[in-house]
């Protein structure tokens, strides 16, 4: 057989557009490779990540039709960063596996738009989309099988404070004895941040309130405050109870709203307590 009629009778899959957003100012509009995501754009997840809407336009141009394909989406960001003066400046770059969207068709010489939505981490970064990357359709060229984009997320890079764990430190709550709970609070997003809200959110401090129905006393003894950067925060509370009865505790995250936060409904979390 001529090797070249053999070439025409395999496929060819190729991107066509992938679209992530609003396309940033001073971007290729053709190519779309530049989007500057928009709040309603993004659905901020509890844990802090950002769920993205992807679309993504495949065609075939050999004229044959490729009935079972998959696309599988990269997101390439931030591994560590450090403050050098006032820049920030990335020391290493991680690209990990986000989502795999299988039994993709299309029909010859035509085209096909396909929605997904990914979850990244809330760092600006870059997507990148991998045509066939297993290799199960036979392709006369497979040189074109990838497209990227880079992606940030203006305007949305406030810190974010988690309650990630309540729990009681106390084996036997009983009336009339101390009874210790501690909080865990995670802190995400600080590297994002630009220098003058860093500074300001040094300059505020993070208070941790406890809230518990029918305590006689309720008093924080051990605040370990981490610096701007650190993960989690250690939080104990020491309570008093006067009956025996089960009671709901309580503890917020920046109780009064002195943090701007990309997320304020994960600022809380609650656990039952039985004291005999």
């Amino acid at each position: 057989m001529n090797p070249v009629a053999y070439a025409v009778q395999k496929a060819n899959l190729v991107f066509s557009k992938l679209q992530v957003g609003t396309p940033a100012r001073g971007s290729d509009s053709q190519h779309f490779n530049k989007f500057e995501m928009k709040k309603d754009e993004v659905s901020i997840l509890s844990n802090g990540k950002f769920k993205l809407p992807l679309v993504f336009y495949v065609k075939e141009v050999n004229g044959k039709d490729v009935p079972n394909f998959r696309v599988t989406i990269f997101w390439k960001a931030p591994a560590s960063v450090a403050w050098v003066g006032d820049k920030l400046v990335v020391q290493k770059w991680s690209t990990s596996r986000v989502a795999t969207v299988e039994n993709l068709s299309v029909h010859g010489g035509k085209t096909r738009f396909f929605r997904k939505g990914v979850i990244v981490e809330p760092y600006d970064g870059e997507v990148i989309l991998k045509l066939d990357d297993n290799n199960k359709v036979a392709e006369t060229e497979n040189y074109d099988n990838t497209t990227a984009a880079e992606v940030s997320f203006p305007g949305l890079h406030y810190p974010d404070l988690i309650v990630k764990n309540l729990k009681v430190l106390t084996k036997h709550p009983v009336v009339g004895k101390p009874v210790q709970v501690e909080a865990t609070i995670t802190r995400l997003n600080d590297h994002n941040l630009q220098v003058t809200a860093r500074e300001a959110l040094q300059k505020e401090a993070l208070t941790v309130g406890f809230r518990c129905g029918g305590a006689t006393r309720l008093k924080i003894i051990n605040t370990e405050i981490s610096k701007l950067g650190d993960p989690s925060v250690n939080v104990r509370a020491q309570c008093n109870f006067s009956t025996r009865q089960n009671y709901l505790i309580t503890v917020f995250a920046d109780p009064r709203n002195r943090v701007k936060e990309l997320n304020e409904r994960n600022n809380k979390k609650s656990i039952s307590l039985k004291v005999k």
